[in-house]
């Protein structure tokens, strides 16, 4: 069985309880239209990575002032690398990721990054959500590893409802806190290996999917299988059942059988 790695993703507040149950990428910075990287102070915590919220980031700037500044910071507090949550790729953007990832690379610091980037910063590991619309997971998984390598690619799972409405043509979904589900209309797919609920509204279909603690197990178990050793989970999404999950990253994934539909 491969030997895997997890990363707790956490804000501030939850990041010193957090560090208690595993690695922590921390959610504490931001570089929005400034260009300036921003910091969310807590208490001190030891954190294996600096999770950065770039959503707002142009790529209008003084690049390497700013890759600088993000590999100065993660070699001050002994970060192994940074997480970018960035916008869709911009021609800025793209260049200012590409020498990031150079500056990274050249001091031994891992990068992660979404997958709209993988061109850009070809050294540099590709995040993506363990969720898929169509076809199945496990052929969503072998494609990611065929185009970037099974070590280059960390799977973010995630315990929350999306809302797709269909057809879905973009592959995006709305997350959605409390969906209106009706229990005895749920079901499993195996494919997907995700829940999944219809319904109509306003003449239009749209299909919720979601993960509970035997279908995170399922992807964590398969991906594993098919070669990825990097996972990220939310720390607060996940806090009542991540000792059932961190057995899935040491040992064989106990997994409880499905009642017939």
């Amino acid at each position: 069985m491969t030997e895997t790695r997890f990363f707790l993703s956490s804000p501030p507040d939850t990041a010193v309880e957090a560090s208690q149950a595993g690695p922590v990428s921390l959610m504490a910075y931001r570089v929005g239209r400034s260009f300036r990287l921003q910091r969310s102070y807590g208490t001190p915590v030891r954190a294996e990575l600096m999770d950065v919220d770039c959503t707002t980031l142009t790529g209008y700037g003084p690049h390497g002032a700013l890759a600088a500044e993000l590999t100065r910071e993660c070699r001050r507090m002994g970060y192994g690398g940074m997480v970018l949550d960035l916008p869709r790729p911009t021609a800025q953007l793209t260049a200012f990721c590409a020498l990031l990832c150079e500056e990274a690379s050249r001091l031994g610091l891992g990068l992660y990054v979404p997958e709209r980037y993988a061109a850009a910063c070809p050294g540099a590991k590709i995040v993506t959500p363990a969720q898929n619309l169509s076809g199945t997971y496990e052929g969503r998984i072998r494609d990611l590893i065929a185009r970037y390598g099974a070590g280059n690619v960390a799977l973010e799972l995630e315990r929350v409802h999306t809302d797709f409405a269909l057809p879905a043509r973009t592959g995006l979904g709305s997350v959605t806190a409390n969906p209106r589900l009706i229990p005895e209309r749920t079901f499993y797919s195996p494919e997907l290996r995700a829940n999944y609920q219809s319904y109509l509204q306003n003449g239009r279909a749209h299909l919720v999917l979601w993960d509970d603690l035997n279908s995170l197990k399922e992807k964590i178990a398969a991906a594993r299988d098919l070669g990825v050793t990097e996972f990220f989970l939310y720390y607060p999404h996940v806090v009542d059942i991540l000792p059932d999950l961190k057995v899935c990253f040491s040992t064989e994934c106990p997994i409880t059988s499905r009642p017939a539909p």
